[in-house]
């Protein structure tokens, strides 16, 4: 081996590392990495820093203001609850018997609870005097005639609501002692027709009619 060509090494390490060396083009790359790590590094700490503050001013003002997640379920509770009450109300106004039925209803009712008379006399004008709280004069019904029918007394009642008469009123003919209801027409009760309506209600003949502006209604039991 010839002597003069081994080169001494640290001369011989610094001719294998520049041949090592990057290119102008490797450069750039790298360099452009390093600006894209900083600059995401840059964008991490801002969020980080824009969360922190987030943070710090939310558990700043939740010292000021009231915690409302907790109302969260007894607002759903309420609007559940409200839902079923308005279908119930619609189901109800839906599926009611007509009003000229509920009246009927009422009358039957009102005739069997039989409550006694606050005033007893055979005079109309005498019950009118005493019932003056209507809003309407008693009348002798066209269908309910002197001398067959002879009135005894009356009291004040409800009709659909609104105050009425009960009227004790006797058929002389066969002895019997039916109940005769007069009511306004106003709120409603104007809505039924003409015509003269008969049932039979839990073992009561209900008839109701209208006449001279008023509602009519006789109850009687067998």
């Amino acid at each position: 081996m010839n002597n003069s060509e081994i080169k001494p090494i640290d001369k011989a390490l610094k001719e294998h590392y520049a041949l090592k060396s990057l290119s102008d083009c490797q450069l750039d790359q790298l360099m452009a990495m390093q600006a894209d790590a900083s600059a995401s590094s840059d964008t991490d700490e801002a969020i980080q820093k824009n969360n922190t503050a987030k943070a710090t001013a939310k558990a700043g003002l939740s010292r000021f203001l009231p915690d409302f997640s907790g109302y969260r379920y007894a607002f759903y509770a309420t609007a559940c609850a409200l839902m079923f009450v308005c279908l119930a109300v619609t189901f109800t106004l839906i599926n009611q018997p007509p009003l000229s039925q509920r009246i009927m209803d009422e009358i039957a009712y009102n005739h069997k609870q039989d409550m006694p008379i606050e005033v007893a006399s055979n005079s109309l004008d005498d019950i009118r005097k005493y019932l003056n709280k209507l809003s309407f004069p008693i009348i002798s019904p066209t269908s309910l005639t002197l001398p067959n029918w002879q009135f005894l007394g009356g009291r004040y009642c409800s009709i659909d609501g609104k105050l009425a008469a009960q009227l004790k009123i006797k058929n002389l003919a066969d002895n019997n002692v039916y109940t005769l209801y007069q009511a306004s027409t106003e709120a409603g009760v104007d809505q039924l027709n003409d015509l003269r309506l008969t049932d039979m209600i839990d073992g009561v003949g209900v008839s109701i009619w209208r006449e001279k502006g008023l509602l009519l209604g006789l109850a009687s039991s067998p």
